[in-house]
């Protein structure tokens, strides 16, 4: 108890700081390292709700369908985008032990922006983050979300954001990487 007690009172401490020091240690005001060397950035103790999706007037580049995840557990983040992934216990991902990517021509063809990198181990923590990065984008209907383990001795989280949906067919297996997966923007506010 007197441990967590110890990191929220960091943190709130590190909040009242960021504003102060973000540009001096190379990260935006979301906490993407914008380096190359990846910053660790721990998450508040408790975090808002998922934000609204930017409303698109095209309709063709969202879905609907559930949230990836609503945050309603313990120890989840609200992800308001739709989680979208491939079998990975079927072949050819099977061989790649579940390890794949996006197809690299649909990737440069749909590119918006990223990778970008963000410190973090917390599973769905890097994913929750991600939104707000591809929110705060126009053209961004879509993100990929993975471990990257091939630049550095241990793994970074990493976030590609594209101008259109993802589809589970648009994967490829890969090495050096550990998904977190895709994630459609939804053509509703989740949180009305």
């Amino acid at each position: 108890m007197a441990t967590r007690i110890f990191q929220v009172l960091i943190l709130l401490i590190a909040c009242l700081l960021v504003p102060c020091l973000g540009s001096a240690l190379g990260t935006t005001s979301l906490g993407w390292n914008t380096s190359t060397t990846a910053t660790p950035i721990s998450p508040a103790s408790t975090e808002s709700p998922a934000p609204a999706p930017v409303p698109f007037s095209n309709m063709t580049n969202c879905t609907w369908g559930p949230p990836a995840d609503s945050g309603s557990q313990p120890g989840s983040y609200p992800i308001a985008y739709q989680l979208v992934q491939p079998d990975t216990t079927s072949p050819p991902f099977s061989a790649s032990n579940g390890s794949y990517k996006v197809q690299d021509a649909w990737y440069r063809a749909h590119w918006v922006d990223g990778p970008r990198t963000l410190g973090t181990t917390i599973p769905g923590y890097g994913p929750f983050k991600c939104q707000f990065w591809c929110n705060s984008q126009s053209t961004c209907s879509s993100f990929f979300a993975y471990y990257d383990y091939s630049a550095l001795a241990s793994f970074v989280f990493a976030c590609v954001l594209f101008d259109t949906i993802l589809d589970p067919t648009l994967f490829v297996p890969s090495n050096g990487t550990s998904p977190a997966g895709g994630y459609d923007r939804l053509c509703y506010n989740v949180n009305q």
